[in-house]
């Protein structure tokens, strides 16, 4: 499941989506046009356009974002410059949020009752009990409730500070430090002592979302929430050389709390097996993996089965990258089977779902799913059930190693024009750019006896067959010969991949 701004404000969330989409092109866009886009009725499209040209001019006070309106021509987005500050935006709507201080006051536990609350938030206690409902029902399918009486946040704890840690970043993103009951210098001090002399290199953002996840596990422990241990915990702890030096280094801060071994301590070395997803940290994982090989682990002999799947007609091999970090998907996945995102609430999903074309990788996409059903048939890991998450991510591996080419039909083209042969090289180039991770496409050399199934050109002259996948491009390509290439490309993907059924 998706954490988005609805679980906030619905109407903060499709006044969000609005802004995203003005953002996303200079074009002047309609009231159809938006109401279309965002999937609502006339009324509330009125009603958020005019909520959002109300909250850019309050906060962008310098005019840096205007929503600009023509009756003729409908509505768009005048941007100056190009490092306006977006994300204080989306913290400044946010927090204006009935939603976002009760779920403040839950994590610090200063709520108590909905009667008093609404005291402080100027609104009546039907208000609060309606807003507190609705973020109970939101947070269920996470395995976190907010108790009746005292309203804290209670559930699995691990799924707990994920949520929280998501919920902060997505909306802050390490902008702006929202923990008022941390101090901030002292946890960052702390996150550069844990990496100092060790074999972890994590960039700037890394280190924020570091310190994001150890403010938020000071804050649960202070109200009496502990991590517990799950049985399979130790089979990839115990005499574990990388958590060993780990958590040797961790206790040697002067003010830390937590034991050696303790679920505390253990869950802090996951979250850095999970977040370290680079090839800076790429040393640290691999050892860890050898680890796991040579004690056998069932987390090893699940990433072992995905191995081999990949490696049959294939150049990967059990220590590739990909497979390295595929144990952390796999980690990530024991630990949070009701996520469907990643450590920061990011989902990839789409990347194999895309709206444009709407066969974006379709086949890839089928061969993932079905081959996760398989792992989970053979090895019998209960974290092959989150089939969305893994899609995702063996969809981005998939991707980056080039594999999905097996799996999708080839789109030949051709280019046929009155330009140089770099020229040429440079159309082809722009054409790849756009579309070689969605089609599995070729270029057809100008004398190959093939025939293509699109041909480019820029002439109406020579022997070449008039047919509706003739494409008359201009000498520099334009927005509408991409689009429409992609569209042929989508057309022929979609015939390609029924006639092979």
């Amino acid at each position: 499941m998706k954490l988005d701004l609805s679980l906030i404000d619905s109407n903060l969330f499709h006044e969000w989506q609005l802004f995203i989409l003005l953002r996303k092109d200079e074009k002047w866009f309609t009231t159809k046009e938006i109401q279309t886009e965002l999937g609502i009725s006339s009324s509330l499209t009125l009603k958020i356009i005019s909520q959002l040209e109300e909250d850019l001019s309050t906060f962008y006070s310098g005019h840096e974002i205007v929503l600009q309106t023509n009756k003729g021509k409908g509505f768009r987005l005048s941007i100056e410059g190009t490092a306006v500050k977006i994300r204080q935006f989306l913290i400044y709507l946010v927090e204006n949020t009935i939603t976002f201080q009760l779920f403040l006051a839950l994590l610090d536990e200063d709520y108590q009752n909905a009667e008093s609350f609404s005291l402080r938030m100027y609104t009546s206690d039907a208000t609060i009990r309606r807003v507190t409902n609705k973020l109970r029902d939101g947070l269920k399918p996470y395995s976190v409730e907010i108790t009746k009486g005292n309203s804290t946040l209670v559930g699995k704890e691990t799924h707990v500070r994920l949520l929280i840690n998501i919920i902060f970043w997505k909306i802050y993103g390490g902008a702006i430090w929202p923990f008022a009951t941390v101090n901030e210098k002292h946890i960052h001090r702390l996150a550069q002592f844990m990496i100092n002399d060790t074999d972890v290199l994590l960039t700037p953002i890394q280190m924020r979302q570091l310190e994001f996840f150890i403010a938020i596990g000071i804050i649960r422990r202070r109200h009496g929430h502990f991590v517990e241990k799950e049985d399979w915990w130790d089979t990839v702890t115990h005499r574990n050389p990388v958590f060993d030096r780990f958590q040797k280094k961790v206790r040697s801060w002067p003010t830390n709390t937590l034991e050696k071994n303790s679920p505390e301590m253990i869950f802090l070395y996951f979250m850095l097996l999970i977040q370290s997803e680079n090839i800076s940290t790429f040393k640290l994982l691999e050892e860890n993996y050898i680890f796991n090989k040579a004690q056998n682990t069932a987390l090893y002999q699940s990433t072992h089965a995905f191995s081999n799947s990949l490696s049959v007609g294939t150049l990967i091999q059990e220590l590739h990258p990909a497979i390295i970090f595929s144990f952390s998907y796999h980690l990530f996945a024991k630990l949070f089977p009701a996520f469907t995102t990643d450590l920061n609430g990011y989902p990839y999903f789409n990347r194999l779902n895309a709206p444009t074309p709407n066969n974006y990788l379709s086949n890839t996409k089928k061969v993932i799913q079905k081959l996760i059903k398989h792992l989970y048939r053979t090895t019998s890991d209960s974290l092959f059930l989150s089939e969305t998450y893994l899609t995702s991510k063996y969809g981005l591996l998939f991707l980056h190693y080039q594999l999905h080419y097996d799996f999708e039909p080839q789109i030949k083209l051709k280019l046929a024009t009155d330009l140089t042969y770099f020229a040429n090289k440079h159309i082809e180039k722009t054409i790849c750019s756009f579309f070689l991770e969605s089609f599995n496409i070729v270029f057809l050399d100008d004398f190959s006896p093939e025939e293509p199934d699109i041909l480019l050109t820029n002439l109406d002259y020579g022997e070449y067959p008039a047919s509706q996948n003739t494409i008359i491009i201009q000498r520099t390509l334009s927005s509408r010969n991409i689009n429409y290439i992609g569209q042929q490309l989508s057309k022929i993907h979609d015939e390609k991949t029924s006639t092979s059924k």
